[in-house]
């Protein structure tokens, strides 16, 4: 059958537009190890799931990034903000 993706044909785009129960296929090249956060523009939406965290060649970070008990002790808490 005829293939669905045309990798060849496909535009260069850092925004895409994606209609109400739509779907996009994005490609890109993975050789920036860290994690990428992929969001909607409006703020507000990222609270109704319109964001995903991409993790992007996690083995190849420094351990101290993969720690859970680095990562509390070096990353703000939320905590404080749920006081107010």
């Amino acid at each position: 059958g005829k293939p669905l993706l045309h990798v060849q044909e496909a535009p260069l785009k850092d925004t895409v537009h994606v209609p109400a129960g739509g779907w996009v296929v994005i490609q890109f090249k993975a050789d920036n190890p860290g994690w990428w956060f992929f969001h909607c523009h409006m703020q507000i939406h990222v609270h109704d799931g319109m964001g995903l965290v991409l993790a992007e060649g996690v083995q190849h970070l420094p351990a101290r990034l993969t720690d859970p008990v680095y990562l509390a002790s070096a990353l703000p808490s939320c905590a404080e903000e749920t006081k107010h």
